[in-house]
């Protein structure tokens, strides 16, 4: 039988929370033979989505991701999504060649590279060395005013042949989009950019 893709198996997932909602019953699916061997745990309270702009929504979410699998497991890349507020969150992508940090559109949020977990992806996460950071995502959605307080959110790891590991995770919604200088057990975290005081319209193309 076909594998279904991220594609397919995200389109099942917010049909059937549309169905919850609706309070159609669904029959039970098993999935453990597409689960890998890989704990996730999060600090909630160093876990933020915020608007970026009319057309962006972005966040970081502080987790440790860990396995016993002796081989390891490897990851191709890595995703977040809340179905109740239809926003799937994608890597932000890694600084280009030469640059000191990972970077949100507008420059406006600073990450160094040594609390990102993105520049994992794709690699192997071994045994006695867990990827501990921030996962860094952008979702091409804005943000929707009415969302406050905390936010239901899943971080899925992506493996080979449609294969996750993931875990539920709740996210603080910050709407206006400024966030302070937040000192945690992953130092700063980041910093408001000084030459970010009149932020211009964003294009979709995070690699500008």
């Amino acid at each position: 039988m076909k594998r279904l893709t991220h594609a397919d198996e995200r389109a099942l997932r917010l049909m059937q929370s549309r169905l919850e909602r609706a309070h159609v019953p669904l029959p039970q699916r098993d999935d453990k033979r597409d689960t890998l061997p890989v704990f996730i745990q999060s600090e909630p309270m160093e876990c933020t989505i915020f608007g970026i702009s009319p057309e962006l929504t972005g966040c970081f979410l502080s987790v440790e991701c860990a396995t016993d699998f002796a081989s390891g497991v490897y990851f191709e890349s890595a995703y977040a999504e809340s179905l109740s507020a239809d926003l799937r969150f994608e890597l932000l992508p890694k600084p280009k060649r030469g640059g000191p940090a990972y970077r949100f559109p507008h420059d406006a949020h600073v990450f160094e590279p040594a609390v990102v977990i993105n520049k994992h992806f794709p690699g192997t996460l071994y045994p006695a060395r867990p990827w501990d950071g921030l996962f860094l995502g952008v979702a091409f959605h804005p943000l929707a005013l009415s969302l406050k307080g905390r936010l239901p959110i899943r971080l899925a790891l992506c493996g080979t042949h449609g294969r996750e590991a993931s875990a539920e995770l709740t996210a603080w919604v910050d709407p206006t989009g400024y966030l302070v200088r937040a000192v945690t057990r992953h130092g700063t975290l980041f910093e408001r950019d000084p030459a970010d005081s009149d932020p211009e319209e964003v294009s979709p193309n995070l690699s500008k």
